[in-house]
């Protein structure tokens, strides 16, 4: 994606703040998503499918990688 994990941190946490709500849990060693945040992110997968779709649909295919 071109972006730093510092990047992706803050935006990440801009999210949350926006939320206002946490979307991992960082009580480990390793961030877990919680599970409003899976469906979150479900929810966004499904949406980018769908524009991508109907990009194609248009002609016009995203750059690979895009999404």
């Amino acid at each position: 994606m071109c972006v730093t994990q510092s990047a992706v941190s803050h935006q990440v946490r801009h999210l949350e703040e926006w939320l206002d709500r946490p979307l991992f849990d960082r009580s480990g060693t390793r961030p877990r998503l919680l599970p409003e945040a899976e469906d979150l992110a479900r929810v966004a997968a499904l949406s980018l499918d769908g524009i991508t779709a109907a990009c194609e649909r248009l002609g016009k295919r995203p750059a690979a990688g895009r999404w």
